[in-house]
């Protein structure tokens, strides 16, 4: 069973993860990034890359994907090696 957790237990390995905050429309995907600007690790969104505002107002609580249908890998799905 897929329960939402506190963001402080979220995975700070590139590993896509889904988010929440109260407050937001969606949920939202996020990985945990390196700001090139700053050099400072933070949540950054995956559809803007380039978006910083969750630096400031990061998620509060995340969870865990399912697999995906069909023997796709999670990775495959965001383009991205885990």
């Amino acid at each position: 069973m897929f329960m939402w957790e506190s963001i402080e237990s979220a995975p700070k390995d590139g590993t896509p993860i889904l988010t929440w905050k109260n407050g937001w429309d969606n949920p939202i995907f996020v990985q945990w990034r390196l700001n090139p600007r700053t050099k400072t690790e933070f949540w950054n969104d995956l559809h803007e890359s380039n978006a910083y505002e969750l630096e400031t107002e990061p998620p509060t609580h995340w969870i865990k994907l399912p697999p995906p249908p069909g023997g796709w890998q999670i990775a495959s799905i965001f383009g991205k090696s885990i």
